[in-house]
């Protein structure tokens, strides 16, 4: 080791693979969505990205998920045995610590590969199931709250005061090169969504600035509304755009799975009937809803309209 040190020197650096970043418009992406894949811009070309990814949660063996309670080092020996494996991407569900996004940031200035994230915002699901209407106000509020955080954590601009069950702290590490996209909500209750369906039936199409919606159910319209939010305030805000999707699981998808317990299903969420407005640009951001067991290795997108 001391002649390696000796003949390379101590701040040898490595070969890293280089995140390449597009503009149009004076406003930057990192990747876009193709007819099977997720493409990234590899040598000013768009190339298909095949994903193997990891989940990753924010509960520690012997803590409550709430405490947050995994350490910076903890962290850093996870995304140094995840990239060890090959895998290139980690999801996370929810808003951790300002020391995961530590770890993440510091492990990519010295990897040769990067690693890529897939941020998801959380809701309240007790009070989600407690009004059954998502577009109860502190339902509506909570969501948008979280989006917010979620965007200026990954550009490294977030203060987050201390909540109980919450991440929390001062977040100053800008890692949205690497986020490839967001993924809005949890696990959807399939009688909230019921509920919400029948209790908002005066509910509009939606038509916002970058999604809009046709022949949707009354909660698919607030997951275009969800959605259009944090592309608008990402947009605006810090001159942005990432991928996007929401997070469906096998009560509400549209799958088969012979394995389910339950004989039939109550409801379907498409994303058929989530659009992207001209607005949102380059050539289609809109993933496939994300199930919660893991990233899908390919993903079908959707083309822009």
């Amino acid at each position: 080791m001391m002649k390696e040190l000796l003949k390379n020197g101590i701040h040898q650096t490595i070969k890293q693979d280089k995140v390449e970043l597009t503009e149009k418009d004076g406003i930057t992406t990192n990747s876009r969505t193709g007819k099977a894949y997720i493409q990234i811009q590899k040598n000013g070309k768009w190339k298909d990205f095949l994903i193997k990814g990891v989940n990753m949660g924010i509960g520690k063996p012997g803590n409550f998920p709430g405490e947050a309670a995994i350490s910076k080092d903890e962290y850093l020996r996870w995304f140094q045995a995840i990239g060890r494996m090959n895998a290139n991407a980690i999801r996370v569900y929810t808003l951790h610590p300002p020391a995961f996004y530590e770890a993440f940031y510091e492990y990519n200035q010295t990897a040769k590969k990067p690693l890529y994230l897939f941020h998801g915002s959380w809701v309240n699901e007790e009070n989600l199931v407690k009004s059954q209407n998502a577009f109860a106000k502190e339902n509506m509020e909570d969501a948008r709250t979280e989006i917010k955080h979620m965007v200026d954590i990954i550009h490294g601009n977030a203060n987050i005061p201390a909540r109980p069950g919450h991440a929390s702290g001062l977040y100053k590490y800008d890692i949205s090169k690497y986020v490839l996209g967001f993924i809005v909500g949890i696990e959807w209750d399939p009688q909230m969504v019921t509920q919400t369906n029948l209790k908002n039936g005066e509910v509009h199409q939606f038509s916002g600035n970058y999604f809009k919606t046709e022949s949707a159910s009354p909660f698919e319209t607030w997951l275009a509304q969800m959605m259009d939010y944090a592309a608008q305030y990402e947009t605006e805000q810090y001159k942005w755009q990432h991928s996007m999707s929401f997070t469906n699981w096998v009560t509400t998808d549209l799958l088969k799975h012979p394995a389910n317990p339950f004989k039939r299903k109550i409801l379907f969420l498409l994303i058929q009937i989530i659009s992207i407005r001209q607005k949102l640009s380059r050539q289609g951001y809109l993933l496939p809803t994300m199930f919660i067991r893991i990233i899908p290795i390919s993903l079908i997108m959707m083309k822009i309209i």
